[in-house]
């Protein structure tokens, strides 16, 4: 009896070595032209059990191209016949190219067809190989594990063009004021903003995920001060205006492996946006007086980010653009599109 090499395409079973009393052989055709020799001990829906020198093999049933039965079918007649499936192989219905297999949701290079080996001493010394999953490079979003991911992320804002409107309303106070023989001198600082974000990714494919996402942002904050004096009288005024966002986003990312353990992402998202705006002034000097004022309003905002992803870690740079307020009387103009950057975690 020969043995052959099982060709990486089965998935097969190394089973407790048994004597197998039996006077008929069968040849196994293989749809990779893999030929096996041995005894069918059993048969169903799925696919055969052949008893081979080497052990048991359990070959599925879209593997097999055809099987003959020496020395005639009808001593077998108990084992029902396998019937090659009409419908597409995996290659040809996802369009891989010739000389790829389809495995894991990619087209891989085919590996060499496995055949009997040249002699039967040959045969004999060869071990049965066992199929081992290939390994496969970073991907941000692996489908045919997990389609679902929950993203938890971290961001840092720049001030950006955060304080302009205030700046240019203070500009033309103080021009006004210069007309009537009044000085001024005025200073501002904007901080940073800071924001923390949850979302729920479905992956389409191992590179591609869309999902919703809810961010609440904090600032960015602007303090100021402007002092006047005249031949009467000196006054200082101090201010702080404060800003935050909730946001509700509709979000993607599209990864491009560049390793086996690091990839690049290219997300971007828009929805809506919820803002507040408060401003607190205290007068010091001629006057003695606070005052306070706030709006709020929503709107428009969108995102663009580039990013590395590493093991399910994101790290990036991203663009974002808040909804403008335009301001009233009591609050100056605000249109805030910004820098930030942003630390990101996918489960």
């Amino acid at each position: 009896m020969k043995s052959a090499i099982v060709p990486k395409l089965l998935i097969p079973v190394l089973l407790p070595a048994m004597l197998v009393v039996s006077v008929n052989a069968e040849t196994v055709y293989l749809k990779d032209g893999s030929i096996l020799h041995g005894t069918i001990v059993k048969a169903n829906a799925y696919g055969v059990q052949l008893q081979t020198e080497d052990g048991g093999l359990l070959i599925i049933k879209d593997h097999i191209k055809n099987i003959d039965y020496t020395p005639s079918p009808s001593t077998i007649t108990s084992l029902p016949p396998i019937e090659e499936s009409p419908q597409k192989t995996d290659e040809a219905a996802h369009g891989c190219a010739e000389g790829m297999v389809w495995r894991y949701n990619r087209c891989y290079p085919a590996q060499p067809a496995l055949g009997p080996a040249s002699s039967p001493a040959a045969q004999k010394t060869q071990p049965i190989q066992i199929m081992d999953k290939p390994e496969t490079e970073s991907m941000p979003f692996e489908s045919d594990k997990q389609r679902w991911h929950v993203l938890l992320g971290f961001d840092t804002y720049l001030p950006g063009n955060a304080a302009d409107g205030i700046k240019s309303d203070v500009q033309t106070a103080a021009q006004k004021a210069a007309q009537y023989g009044i000085s001024s001198a005025y200073s501002f600082t904007t901080y940073s903003g800071y924001g923390v974000r949850a979302g729920c990714f479905y992956s389409l494919s191992d590179n591609f995920a869309l999902g919703p996402s809810l961010g609440y942002v904090v600032g960015p904050k602007t303090s100021g001060s402007l002092a006047i004096s005249s031949y009467f009288a000196t006054a200082t005024f101090t201010e702080n205006w404060e800003r935050n966002f909730t946001r509700l986003m509709a979000e993607g990312q599209i990864g491009n492996p560049r390793s086996k353990s690091l990839s690049m992402v290219l997300g971007g998202g828009a929805g809506i946006a919820w803002g507040r705006f408060s401003r607190n002034t205290t007068c010091l000097g001629a006057c003695s007086a606070s005052d306070t004022a706030s709006a709020q309003w929503s709107g428009l905002s969108w995102e663009i980010s580039p990013a590395f992803a590493w093991r399910g870690i994101m790290l990036g740079y991203r663009y974002t653009r808040f909804p403008t307020f335009n301001g009233n009387d009591t609050l100056s103009k605000m249109a805030w599109s910004t820098s930030e950057f942003f630390t990101s975690f996918m489960f």
